[in-house]
């Protein structure tokens, strides 16, 4: 989730429910590599996001 304000009720529930939530270890090989990836999808910024989606977008519809 991007941010808890965006969660209704019955997805804020399964966050807390220690029997429901689902909780991995995130780890990063190359620090730099993922603040630039952060930096183009979340930034400012619309040409990177364009040009990540463009480039990935057929990994997308193969994970449907």
């Amino acid at each position: 989730m991007k941010g808890l304000g965006e969660l209704d009720a019955e997805e804020t529930q399964i966050l807390v429910d220690k029997d429901l939530r689902i909780i991995n270890q995130v780890t990063v090989e190359d620090a730099k590599e993922a603040d630039q990836l952060f930096d183009d999808l979340m930034g400012d910024s619309v040409t990177p996001r364009k040009s990540y989606i463009k480039e990935h977008s057929t990994e997308a519809m193969n994970q449907i």
